[in-house]
């Protein structure tokens, strides 16, 4: 194949983006430049690569079939209805921002929304990511920003409200093919995996946003001086068990959760009977 620069995806389904191509000096060879779209724990951050051409067009066979080691990712087709799909999903997204959660900000003068919700996990995500060196980040940044859009149609439930969240998860799921069916399908489903793989929390990816998901509500209830808290009846116990179990994958966030926890006893911004 002619190789051109631009990304690939490899036939272990990551990807790469080719940067050069060229003669080798020496040997006349033809040689590929390219480098990581992800992060290894051994070669480091978006490490780069020089293989010979012929070797990065070589074929491999997986399952008996004779497949490409590199296959170009082109660019999608851009239409009218696919302009459309966009921006009828960009805009139905907006609503998110008028999803009230419990917890107050921190001027204490309105309820946190939704939006900022989800804002605040990511920004937590890029604060924390030199510790997930493992971990995709781009993955994680998406699933922060969808997991919740489809509250746009069921409201946030509280954690603490067990009536409010009897069919929680059918409620969700139906909302979440209601809203994704507005994108194109490929995109659509990609923003549903991400939605099932955070609801169902196996993966390391799941585990560390559902982890920056606790901890920011820990985080905003203290910094509007555990109001929900009080509200909601919610003692110190309850707190404390609340969520542990989601960070104990992680020293990092056991670390934080702890902090928090000390926190919030030193300020008794728990309810006391």
């Amino acid at each position: 194949m002619t190789i051109k620069l631009g990304k690939y995806q490899h036939y272990k389904g990551n990807y790469y983006e080719v940067i050069h191509t060229g003669w080798h000096s020496d040997t006349m060879e033809n040689y590929v430049v390219y480098r990581a779209l992800y992060d290894s724990d051994k070669l480091g951050k978006k490490p780069i690569f020089v293989k010979h051409s012929d070797e990065f067009c070589k074929n491999v066979i997986v399952d008996g079939k004779e497949i490409p080691r590199f296959k170009k990712v082109e660019d999608k087709h851009f239409d009218d209805k696919k302009a459309e799909q966009l921006i009828s999903f960009i805009k139905e997204i907006e609503k998110l921002k008028h999803v009230t959660r419990v917890i107050l900000t921190s001027d204490l003068e309105r309820y946190e929304n939704t939006a900022e919700h989800s804002w605040h996990m990511a920004m937590m995500l890029l604060v924390l990511q030199e510790h997930f060196p493992h971990a995709d980040m781009e993955k994680m940044m998406k699933m922060a920003l969808v997991h919740d859009l489809v509250e746009i149609y069921t409201g946030d439930i509280p954690s603490y409200d067990v009536e409010g969240r009897i069919g929680k998860e059918e409620k969700e799921q139906e909302a979440a093919k209601k809203l994704f069916s507005k994108l194109p399908s490929e995109l659509g489903q990609e923003f549903h995996d991400l939605f099932n793989e955070f609801e169902e929390e196996e993966t390391k990816e799941a585990k560390i946003v559902r982890s920056c998901d606790k901890i920011q509500a820990m985080l905003q209830n203290i910094l509007s001086g555990g109001r929900a808290f009080k509200k909601a009846k919610l003692s110190i116990d309850w707190i404390e068990n609340y969520g542990r179990e989601q960070v104990s994958h992680s020293e990092i966030f056991t670390n934080l959760f702890e902090k928090l926890m000390a926190e919030i006893k030193a300020n008794n911004l728990a309810w006391k009977e």
